[in-house]
């Protein structure tokens, strides 16, 4: 979990690097994930995405498993892939408000760390 989260801190810086004449209150428009939306989807897909790292790492790579979980993560948000895709084009258009989504994102996994060491105890 901490590689995943030093990959999306170092992917956030990367994308960080925008124009200085972008405003910071762009309007999102109505075809694209909202920010917020973003996040939530964006994180659960980066959780989706280590299981089946450590499904891989374990041996037990399956094609099928990989599609249904992720078909699992966008039927939970009511987004397409196809909408995630073209949100996501949008964002790398705007990128402080895309810095600011995968700052969100780090910050809830840290959280959700947090909680998780907090049990362990």
């Amino acid at each position: 979990m901490v590689l995943l989260v030093m990959f999306i801190a170092i992917t956030a810086l990367a994308t960080g690097c925008s124009s200085g004449g972008e405003k910071k209150s762009v309007r999102v428009p109505d075809h694209i994930i909202s920010p917020d939306s973003m996040v939530s989807l964006i994180t659960d897909l980066q959780i989706t995405e280590a299981t089946l790292r450590e499904y891989k790492r374990l041996g037990k790579e399956d094609d099928a498993r990989s599609l249904a979980f992720m078909a699992e993560v966008f039927e939970k948000h009511q987004v397409t892939p196809q909408q995630y895709n073209l949100s996501i084009v949008w964002y790398e258009q705007h990128l402080d408000l895309y810095q600011q989504i995968y700052t969100d994102v780090v910050t809830r996994i840290s959280q959700m760390q947090a909680k998780e060491v907090k049990l362990e105890k």
